[in-house]
């Protein structure tokens, strides 16, 4: 109830419910004492009596509905019902204890007073809990909108997935070492104690922190008492000369302290714009109580009163300008001529050059004339750089770290956001800048690189054309992953005429001085404009392979220079390769956070099925940049279940590029250099009778002889070259089936082959053994080469079907077996081409698809 209470006490003073409650009681008794509803009821007929009721009732329904009393009840916080209950309420007593001291209080009054206050209380207790709920609740609502300066302490905190928002009100503190000039303002204010009107000037440019000073500075003078602090007078507010000017006389009467009468002070006013502008007020009634001063006779008034309060007045007037042109100069007028009272001092803010234009554009005014009212100029000199980025770096880095980045990783935002303080003129951009960019950007669009989406969504909402240039020339911005897009892939097969285009593409860019200051900020998401920038050639054009160490990074932070991102930063859109991207990183986090070494399998799974398989390519390229990010403990198992389940991963050809199962084998072999001896060794003692594997574990072995980055281990290429000889060694000790289901797959018999190369007796002896009938389709796909380009084209190479059979065998197991399925018919149809020497309008032999068929034979 306390807290009910002192809620209504906020809009409706206890001297405002105790007097309508007198009132009402007054009324009460009147009506009582002179027994108007006895005689109004029976004094007329009864026709007349049910007339006046249904009027009366009519009208008072009509008044709760206009004044929306039904729809202020549930209005949870205070409002007219609660002060009419109130008054209601007290009203009652004070009728029901005067009635009662009076002996007049009837058995029909203590019944309706009783009735009254039931309702009353009950309607008070009910709009108290829910007032008093209402309050709870808003006490446990957390802003997001904060203080730069809390920002800059890091003392804030946030909802998980809300963006921090940055207030644009005046503070009264210095984020930007304006000590000086706040102490000099100061200083000069508290030590000036003019007889006559004294004009300070305080001159910087927009955002150089004028306000801000000007805060600081009466905060500081707040502990004079001598002092008179007026500040209320915003010149941007008012639309014309007229209002502009009575405002500011009200201000200074009201303010000053100067004990004047409403009407006497309009009247003052009046006469006093009258004199100005030439326009006297014919109102009659008025003129008969008007004084008969003048200008200077109501100036003398004034400065008397000032004079003997032994008080000075400072009137600080900001933003004057951004007031109208004719309000500049009439407030300059005001300031030097007409409001120069004695004790007054003035200090006006503005931009010098910004007034000195609304001078300009006024012929009758010579700019000069300042020097004529303003007797102490102070300029707010440019702010420190250093002290301005220093500022927002801090802040920006409290801002990354709330939205969950971690400390260690600032680092790597320093460079762009040391470039973006740098083409940031003040705080008020910067301002602008954490509410359009990190608040909504980073904090919605968290799938993208953070320090490339700070730096598109800065030149976004500085220098719009040259966004839009670089989404519009693409092609001279996406430096990776260009075989995504068909158009920009071209300009690989001329680089020299790509290079010559991109090099005049930037110098006329970058030729606009909008643009060329945005230089050094693009080089640091743009490679090709990094190499422009250091006079390079944007694509080597040689036969030299140059090893591109950037890429992993590009990948696996999804940059914008990579053509499967590019168009997301511009976007905020999604793609296939943005979900592969965040499947891959959300199964690393599951491997990391998996406790029983069973469930991977299970994740593993549900990976692959996640996407089609046309789709294992990029999800496996992706996986192969995050295998740092794997805790120790868990790499045994990943290589255990990348293994074991390597036949289910997609093994489809890919233009100029390895298939998802070939990425497969490479990330085992990184992989198996990250586990210890012991755990080696057991995992060779795992798959020491897993043949399907062959062909797999011979090119793991592929890339342990390759291995270019010095990544190998010494004595595990050994190990593993043993098994792999050892296991084949049983396949033709125990002609052990290769084409049998549970251990075919395509091309493993080539794991086997690669081993006996010098052997090729042998191994033809053994496919003669384990080839018949039922499986002469799966030794005809094994030797059928599949080449992709334009079209998919399927042909068999002698030198293959050499190494491994010959015709005549072939021929002879034909004869018997029946090609049962399309996917036989297709194999058989292509071995017949071949045995035929049917060849196309080339002079080559094979069939061609418009798609890799997925046989299965």
């Amino acid at each position: 109830m306390k807290t009910y209470l002192s809620e209504v006490k906020k809009y409706y003073d206890y001297i405002f419910v105790c007097k309508y409650a007198i009132l009402l009681t007054s009324l009460l008794f009147i009506i009582d004492v002179f027994n108007f509803p006895t005689n109004l009821l029976f004094s007329h007929n009864s026709k007349v009596t049910i007339i006046f009721l249904v009027l009366f009732t009519l009208f008072v329904l009509l008044t709760v509905v206009e004044l929306h009393l039904f729809d202020a009840i549930k209005i949870i916080s205070v409002n007219i019902i609660d002060a009419i209950t109130l008054i209601i309420l007290l009203s009652s007593i004070l009728y029901g204890g005067i009635s009662f001291l009076y002996s007049t209080l009837n058995s029909y009054k203590i019944v309706s007073l009783i009735l009254i206050l039931i309702i009353a209380t009950v309607l008070i207790i009910v709009r108290s809990i829910r007032i008093k709920r209402s309050i709870e609740k808003v006490e446990e609502y957390q802003s997001n909108v904060v203080d730069l300066k809390d920002i800059y302490n890091g003392d804030f905190s946030i909802t998980q997935g809300k963006p921090i928002m940055v207030s644009e009100k005046e503070v009264d503190y210095d984020l930007l070492n304006r000590s000086s000039v706040i102490n000099l303002l100061y200083d000069t204010v508290q030590n000036c104690n003019p007889n006559d009107g004294f004009v300070i000037s305080l001159e910087g440019s927009w955002g150089s922190g004028k306000t801000t000073i000007i805060n600081n500075v009466k905060k500081k003078l707040e502990s004079n008492e001598d002092l008179i602090i007026i500040d209320e007078l915003d010149p941007w507010s008012y639309s014309n000369q007229e209002s502009l000017f009575y405002s500011m006389f009200d201000t200074i009467i009201q303010k000053s302290g100067i004990k004047v009468n409403t009407l006497l002070t309009k009247q003052m006013a009046d006469s006093i714009y009258g004199d100005l502008f030439g326009n006297k007020r014919t109102n009659i009634i008025k003129n008969l109580f008007k004084p008969n001063d003048t200008i200077d006779l109501l100036k003398n008034r004034i400065n008397d009163y000032l004079k003997f309060s032994g008080k000075r007045v400072v009137f600080f007037i900001d933003n004057i300008d951004r007031a109208e042109s004719e309000n500049i100069i009439l407030l300059f007028k005001l300031v030097g001529n007409v409001f120069d009272f004695k004790r007054v001092i003035y200090v006006l803010s503005f931009d010098n050059d910004r007034v000195k234009m609304a001078f300009e554009n006024n012929l009758s005014i010579d700019y000069q004339y300042l020097k004529k009212i303003i007797q102490l100029q102070i300029r707010v000199p440019a702010v420190d750089r250093n002290v301005l980025v220093g500022t927002m770096n801090k802040c920006i880095n409290n801002i990354l770290i709330s939205y969950g980045e971690e400390r260690k990783n600032l680092g790597s935002y320093q460079s762009i956001i040391n470039k973006i303080c740098r083409l940031t003129d003040d705080l008020r951009d910067f301002k602008r800048f954490i509410n359009s960019v990190l608040a909504i950007s980073i904090n919605n669009i968290s799938y993208l690189d953070v320090r490339d989406l700070l730096t598109i969504e800065f030149i976004r909402i500085n220098n719009i054309h040259l966004y839009e240039s670089i989404y519009k020339n693409r092609k001279y911005f996406i430096s990776h992953d260009k075989i995504v897009d068909s158009e920009i892939y071209y300009t690989s097969y001329n680089k020299k005429e790509f290079n010559a285009s991109a090099k005049q593409f930037f110098k006329t860019l970058f030729e606009e001085q909008d643009n060329s200051k945005y230089v050094d900020l693009l080089q640091e998401i743009f490679p090709y404009v990094k190499k422009y920038n250091t006079n390079q050639e944007l694509e080597y054009d040689s036969n030299l392979i140059v090893r591109d160490d950037s890429y992993p990074e590009i990948s696996k932070h999804k940059r914008i220079c990579s053509g499967k991102y590019f168009d997301l930063y511009f976007t905020k859109t999604e793609n296939e390769y943005l979900v592969i991207g965040n499947l891959v990183e959300g199964f690393v986090n599951k491997l990391n956070k998996v406790q029983i070494s069973d469930e991977i399998l299970q994740i593993f799974n549900d990976l692959l099925e996640s996407v089609p398989n046309y789709y294992h390519k990029e999800l496996f390229e992706r996986l192969q940049f995050f295998l740092d990010d794997i805790e120790n403990n868990r790499v045994y198992d990943l290589i255990i279940n990348l293994f074991k389940n390597i036949g289910k991963i997609d093994d489809s050809l890919a233009f100029f590029s390895l298939s998802a199962r070939s990425r497969v084998e490479i990330i085992i072999w990184e992989l198996l250099q990250k586990i210890t001896e012991e755990q080696y060794e057991q995992f060779l003692e795992s798959i020491k009778e897993d043949y399907d594997i062959l062909n797999n574990i011979s090119s793991i072995l592929y890339w342990f002889k390759h291995d270019r980055e010095g990544k190998n281990i010494d004595g595990r290429s050994n190990k593993m070259e043993k098994l792999y000889k050892e296991m084949g060694a049983r396949i033709i000790e125990y002609s052990i089936n290769l084409y049998q289901d549970k251990y075919y797959s395509r091309g493993n018999i080539w794991g086997l082959a690669k081993l006996y190369k010098d052997d090729i007796p042998t191994i033809k002896n053994y496919i003669k053994g384990i080839v018949n009938e039922d499986n002469i389709f799966r030794l005809l796909y094994d030797i059928i080469g599949i080449s992709t380009g334009t079209n998919i084209k399927y042909s068999i190479s002698r030198d293959n079907l050499n190494y491994l059979t010959t015709i005549d065998d072939i021929d002879e197991i034909l004869k018997n077996a029946e090609a049962k399925t399309d996917d036989q018919k297709f194999i058989l149809d292509v071995y017949k081409n071949y045995k035929n020497d049917i060849k196309d309008e080339w002079g080559e032999t094979g069939i061609v698809t418009e798609e890799i068929l997925e046989l299965n034979p």
